[in-house]
């Protein structure tokens, strides 16, 4: 309210006259012996320690300032109380109300702590006075009733990344509020808790994280530490929500509208919510509550910008039309085919080009230039014209070509708007065979014996190892399997270890097939690249005696 970055919690108390207000207190109770802070959104009690009585009033004015016990519970009080009738007015009541009833709150709580908890169990909200008193700032208190929203929505809010979507929604709706009060929007608009933190206590939160990046493989808990940075988890959440709403406010959309599709994307959602599955359903919401606004375009931006949504659409596999005599691209061919395009977004992708490009030397691009018809979502389509390239006679067999498919694209949500992505596509030169051999000759394992037993199998072919599809197949029959130790030898002499001698390993025989059901000791990518041709010793040693 005053805008004035030098206040501290110790500054002079004169310092905060000027930031008092009147306001009007809905709904309280009164009684013949007064008045107290109970109403139909809010009720001030006291359920721990600290123990202190709510504060009630003769007249129904309280005229405490901080300090006081009865200004944290008006402070508590009129927010929880104004916050409800803002969730009721943007039109979730009755059958879609949300945390539509009173909230139990203690405004002197945690024994005092240096931290607020809402609980979902009791339906209750608890403010400690530590550091800056929680509940001076009005931040924390709609931080808190933040969470009370979202479990009232969605009572099975655990799980993927909730911690992190919980928290940082309660970010973003505090900092909704605040960015529509006096000041709002010039002083420090992207901080979460301008009073209670950034200070000597803690060093509160931000909404402009703009360079974080969504990590599909992480599970983003409540204020996660990533790569060194502190509470990264419910930033990467709050950034895209907050900036949309400041980006939709400057092209003339309302805080309201923003919020009522904030609110309304977390419907019907259940348990183990991603950062995805939550920024889909937010950019859905925006167009059906929105259809000719922008709200679903900004929204759809900012979640790709953090990469929460990734892109639109993702080529497929090379699906050949003219290759020869076989479906290869064979050294010494010129080769047409088709690469598709799948649209994984909720909106049709249209006005879409690409360019195919290598920098493989064996590989000449005659035709690399092709559009798609438009796209509907979750549907896939392929080039209208057909890529053509040249492999040069001299090509290794079994090389894999690296193309880069550049293309662009608009998207129904947001047209006019154009999306550049630039995706990797593999093509394997040559026609992929397999080939088995084998020795089925039975063989002695000779006990206890170090030189062991070998059996060879012969093979032949000008062929090299593709380690992706190599595998040997044992059947050999022991009493005690652990007494075995296995290798195996190739024509070149390379050595991979398949089992050491285990001798707490009791399980007789060893039958089944390297690497699919049975893990060698030594990965079989040893034998990457080597001629097939030769003769593969297996060797197998008894290292005990007595079990044959």
């Amino acid at each position: 309210t005053l805008n004035d970055g030098s206040l501290t919690n110790l500054s002079p108390e004169s310092s905060f006259t000027a930031a008092y207000e009147n306001i009007i207190l809905r709904d309280i109770t009164s009684d013949i012996n007064g008045f107290a802070l109970t109403g139909p959104w809010a009720t001030i009690v006291d359920f721990e320690a600290p123990f202190t009585r709510p504060s009630t009033t003769a007249d129904g004015n309280w005229t405490a300032t901080r300090g006081d016990d009865a200004f944290y519970d008006v402070m508590s009080y009129y927010h929880l109380d104004q916050n409800q009738r803002y969730i009721q007015s943007l039109g979730f009541t009755g059958a879609t109300g949300i945390q539509e009833g009173p909230i139990e709150v203690d405004s002197n709580g945690l024994n005092g702590a240096d931290n607020s908890t809402y609980s979902p169990t009791n339906n209750q909200l608890s403010f400690g006075r530590g550091g800056v008193p929680d509940n001076e700032d009005a931040d924390v208190i709609l931080h808190e009733y933040g969470h009370a929203i979202t479990f009232s929505i969605n009572p099975n809010f655990i799980g993927g990344d909730t911690g992190a979507i919980g928290e940082g929604f309660g970010d973003y709706w505090a900092g909704s509020y605040s960015y529509s009060t006096p000041n709002g929007q010039t002083f420090q608009p992207a901080w979460v808790y301008t009073w209670d933190g950034h200070n000597s206590f803690w060093p509160g939160r931000v909404m402009d994280r703009v360079d974080y990046r969504y990590d599909p493989t992480i599970s983003y808990g409540a204020h996660d530490t990533i790569n060194g940075l502190a509470d990264y988890s419910d930033e990467l959440w709050s950034t895209p929500l907050f900036q949309s709403l400041v980006d939709l406010i400057d092209e003339g959309q309302t805080r309201e509208e923003v919020d009522r599709i904030v609110l309304e994307s977390q419907f019907g959602l259940g348990a183990g919510i991603t950062m995805p599955i939550l920024a889909d359903s937010t950019v859905a919401a925006a167009a059906a509550l929105y259809p000719n606004g922008p709200h679903a375009a900004v929204f759809y931006e900012w979640f790709r910008t953090m990469e929460i949504l990734s892109s639109a659409l993702e080529p497929g596999d090379i699906s050949f039309i003219s290759s020869g005599t076989n479906s290869a691209a064979d050294p010494g061919e010129t080769v047409t085919f088709s690469i598709p395009l799948a649209n994984t977004s909720n909106f049709t992708a249209n006005n879409i080009s690409a360019t195919l490009t290598t920098s493989d030397v064996a590989v000449t691009v005659n035709n690399g230039a092709s559009n798609y018809d438009s796209i509907n979502a979750s549907q896939s389509g392929n080039n209208l014209t057909a890529y053509d390239v040249s492999i040069a006679a001299d090509a290794t067999c079994g090389a894999v070509v690296n193309f880069t498919l550049n293309y662009d694209y608009e998207l129904s949500v947001d047209p006019g708007v154009v999306y550049n992505e630039q995706k990797q596509v593999l093509m394997t030169l040559g026609e992929f065979d397999v080939f088995n051999f084998n020795n089925t000759n039975a063989v002695a394992i000779p006990d206890n014996d170090s030189q062991g037993i070998s059996s060879t199998v012969t093979v032949t072919g000008s062929e090299t190892v593709d380690v992706n599809s190599f595998s040997i197949d044992l059947d050999i029959s022991h009493t005690y399997r652990g007494d075995l130790a296995i290798e195996i030898r190739s024509p070149s002499g390379t050595t991979a270890v398949l089992t050491d001698a285990d001798l707490a390993d009791g399980v007789p025989d060893v039958i089944g097939n390297f690497p699919s059901n049975l893990t060698p000791v030594e990965s079989l990518s040893a034998f990457a690249g080597e001629p097939v041709a030769g003769d593969w010793v297996l060797t197998v040693f008894d290292t005990a005696a007595e079990d044959p």
